[in-house]
């Protein structure tokens, strides 16, 4: 009887980390995208907009009062969420981060109307300070949940992520969450 206790306890224990085992890894996962659907940017490519600013990229004259952020977000206290609306053109995240040498961007934003820009939007890696330079780049056109990895990026640099849009007369509103 004891032999029988002892192995059903063992395939109950065997169950239950399993199953919870399971539950961490979809929590880590993003808003319901799977593994083939995440947009991998490899940083360590130039494009055509890296180094500039995003003034000289998007042609506006005189930005809003936004510019890279200050304050780094500390890793211990999980992913990096906030939320987001644009009236004009773009807007940082408030904290840069650094450490590591991929990010993870999970974004879903929507326009609060028609415009024939649609649901197009774009997620800029940012670095320096002041307005920045645009590491890299990537741009949307979806109201759905998206997921974006840059890699090959230095741990030592303070990075931003700027979001951005048409300046058409509507606002754009989404959520973000950023991690490593």
């Amino acid at each position: 009887m004891k032999g029988k206790m002892k192995y059903i306890i063992s395939v109950l224990s065997i169950i239950l980390v399993v199953a919870n085992s399971s539950n961490v890894f979809a929590a880590e996962t993003s808003a319901g995208v799977s593994a083939e659907q995440i947009i991998s940017i490899d940083a360590g490519k130039p494009t055509l907009e890296t180094g500039k600013t995003l003034e000289e990229v998007l042609g506006i004259q005189n930005a809003r009062a936004t510019s890279m952020p200050n304050q780094t977000w500390d890793w211990s206290k999980g992913k990096y969420s906030g939320d987001f609306e644009i009236s004009y053109e773009y807007s940082y995240t408030k904290y840069n981060f650094s450490g590591y040498s991929q990010y993870y961007v999970d974004t879903k934003a929507e326009r609060d109307k028609w415009t024939a820009a649609s649901n197009n939007y774009t997620v800029y890696l940012m670095k320096g300070s002041g307005q920045g330079t645009i590491v890299t780049s990537y741009s949307f056109n979806s109201k759905d949940w998206k997921m974006v990895r840059f890699y090959n990026l230095d741990p030592g640099t303070k990075y931003a992520v700027c979001f951005s849009k048409a300046n058409d007369g509507s606002t754009l509103s989404g959520m973000f969450y950023i991690y490593p």
